[in-house]
C-alpha cells in the first residue's frame, strides 16, 4: 500500500472514530452548524445537497427550510446532470418535511424521476398520492398535470383506453383553467396516444391544433417535442417529405435550448428517415450520434428504442452477430424501464432476424414470446407483423391449417393498423414463402396477390 493511500485510508479511520466518540446531542449540534455556515456562504449547486444532509442529521425543526431550500436546488442539479435516482432520494426526502401544495409538487417531482428510472409502479404510487393533495389544496393546475402523467404510465405498460380516460381528463381541466400553453400539452399527449393507434388524421388534426398552442404560449421546449412527433407521423404514414423539415426544426430547437435528450432522440428518428431513404450509412452515423447522446442525458428509454433502430439496419446490412448483440441489449433495457412495445419490437427484430437466417425454431421462440408483449402494449403493426411471421414459419414445417390462421391474422392486423407498407411487404414474403413450400394460401386471397 503506497503511503498516500495509507494516510487517506488512516485519515478517515481517526474522522469516523472522532465522530463515534461524540454524543449525539453534540453531533447533532456539528451537523446544525455546519449546516447554517455552509448556507451562509452561498456555495455552488454541487454542495446543495451535503447541506441538505447536515440540516437533516441537526434533526432540529429550526433547519427544516435550510434542508428544504438545498434538497430544492440539489434535486435540480441532480437532474441537469441526468443523475435521477439522486434527485428521486432529494424528492422524496423534501416531500417528508412539506405539507400541503409543497409536499404535492414535491411528491409529482419524484414520480417523474422514478417513471426516468423506469420505476413505473412506484411513479403510479406516487402520483395517486399527489393527486389526493393536490386536489385537498384546491390545485386544478398541479391535478392536471397529474393526470397527464399518469396517462404516460398507462400508455407505457399499453393499457390504452386507461391512458386515453387520463389524457383527456388532465385536457379538460387544462381548457377549464384557460391556459393555452398547457391546453397545447394536454393536446400533445392525446395527440401521441392517437398515433400509437394510428388514428393518424385524428392525431395530425390534435398535433397542429396543440403546436398553434404552445407557439402562441412561447413553450419553445414542447414545440420542439411536437414538431419531431408531427415528423412521426409522418414518417408512420409514409409521407417522408413532409417528415424531414420537422425533424429538422425540431433538432435546431433542441440544440439553441440545450435539450440534449430530445436531441438523441431526434437524432434518432432522422437516421431511421435516413434508413427508409436508402441513406444507410448516413443513417448508422446518426444512429451512433444519438445513442451516444442519449447515453449521457442517461435516457435509457431512448436507447432502448434506439439500440433496437441501429440493429435492423445492421442484419439488414448482413451484420448479423453485431446486430443481436444490440438487439440483445435493446431487450434487456427496456425490460429494465418497462418499456412493453420497446420489449415486443426487440423480441420480433430477433425473431426476424432468425427467420431470415433459417434458424426456424428459435425464430419461432422467439415470435411467440414477442406476440403477448405485443398484444399488451396494444401495438396492432407489430402484432401484425409476428402473426405474418408465424404464418411463415408453419407453411415451412408444412402446417398449412395454422399457417392460413396466421396469415389472415396477420395482415388483418396489419389493414387495421394502416400500415400499407408492411402489408404489401408481409403478403409478399408470405407468399413466396407459401409457393415454396407448397402450402396452399387462404382461399379468399386472390393468387394475383401472392
Amino acid at each position: 500500500m503506497h503511503a498516500e493511500s495509507v494516510y487517506i485510508f488512516r485519515h478517515a479511520l481517526l474522522r469516523d472514530s472522532a465522530y463515534e466518540m461524540q454524543l449525539p446531542s453534540h453531533r447533532a449540534d456539528l451537523h446544525g452548524a455546519a449546516a447554517v455556515a455552509m448556507a451562509q456562504l452561498s456555495l455552488q449547486a454541487e454542495f446543495a445537497r451535503e447541506i441538505a444532509e447536515h440540516a437533516r442529521l441537526a434533526d432540529s425543526a429550526t433547519l427544516h427550510d435550510i434542508e428544504a431550500k438545498h434538497l430544492e436546488i440539489a434535486a435540480s442539479y441532480l437532474s441537469s446532470r441526468y443523475q435521477h435516482a439522486e434527485e428521486l432520494a432529494c424528492w422524496l426526502r423534501l416531500s417528508e418535511i412539506q405539507t400541503g401544495a409543497e409536499r404535492a409538487e414535491s411528491l409529482a417531482n419524484a414520480a417523474e424521476s422514478a417513471s426516468r428510472l423506469g420505476e413505473l409502479s412506484h411513479a403510479e404510487q406516487l402520483y395517486a398520492t399527489a393527486l389526493v393533495l393536490f386536489s385537498d389544496t384546491g390545485d386544478a393546475l398541479g391535478h392536471a398535470r397529474c393526470m397527464g402523467n399518469i396517462g404516460h404510465i398507462h400508455k407505457e405498460r399499453g393499457e390504452l383506453a386507461l391512458a386515453e380516460k387520463s389524457y383527456r381528463a388532465g385536457l379538460q381541466a387544462f381548457e377549464e383553467l384557460g391556459d393555452v400553453g398547457f391546453i397545447g400539452v394536454g393536446q400533445e399527449c392525446l395527440a401521441t396516444l392517437y398515433s400509437v393507434q394510428r388514428r393518424i388524421a385524428e392525431a395530425e388534426e390534435l398535433y397542429l391544433e396543440a403546436l398553434k398552442n404552445v407557439r402562441e404560449a412561447g413553450r419553445t421546449s414542447s414545440e420542439a417535442t411536437l414538431l419531431g412527433n408531427l415528423g412521426n407521423l409522418y414518417l408512420l404514414g409514409e409521407r417522408r417529405d413532409e417528415a424531414e423539415p420537422h425533424y429538422l426544426d425540431a433538432l435546431q430547437i433542441a440544440r439553441e435550448t440545450g435539450m440534449r435528450s430530445l436531441e438523441g432522440r431526434t437524432l434518432g428518428n432522422l437516421a431511421t428517415l435516413r434508413r427508409f431513404q436508402g441513406r444507410v450509412d448516413e443513417a448508422e452515423a446518426l444512429y451512433r450520434e444519438a445513442l451516444n447522446i442519449l447515453h449521457e442525458t442517461g435516457d435509457r428509454r431512448g436507447q432502448g428504442r434506439a439500440l433496437g433502430d441501429l440493429a435492423e439496419l445492421l442484419y439488414n446490412g448482413s451484420r448479423h452477430q453485431e446486430a443481436e448483440g444490440q438487439l440483445r441489449e435493446a431487450l434487456q433495457t427496456c425490460r429494465e424501464m418497462g418499456d412493453l412495445r420497446g420489449e415486443g419490437l426487440a423480441l420480433g427484430r430477433l425473431a426476424d432476424m432468425h427467420e431470415r437466417l433459417g434458424h426456424d425454431a428459435e425464430a419461432r421462440h422467439l415470435y411467440e414470446r414477442s406476440l403477448p408483449v405485443q398484444q399488451a402494449a396494444g401495438n396492432l403493426r407489430a402484432i401484425g407483423l409476428v402473426k405474418c411471421g408465424l404464418a411463415r414459419l408453419y407453411a415451412r414445417a408444412g402446417d398449412g391449417k395454422r399457417a392460413r390462421q396466421f396469415w389472415q391474422e396477420g395482415l388483418a392486423e396489419l389493414e387495421s393498423s394502416g400500415d400499407k407498407r408492411n402489408f404489401a411487404e408481409q403478403l409478399a414474403r408470405m407468399g413466396t414463402v407459401f409457393k415454396t413450400a407448397g402450402v396452399k394460401a387462404p382461399t379468399n386471397v386472390p393468387d394475383t396477390r401472392i
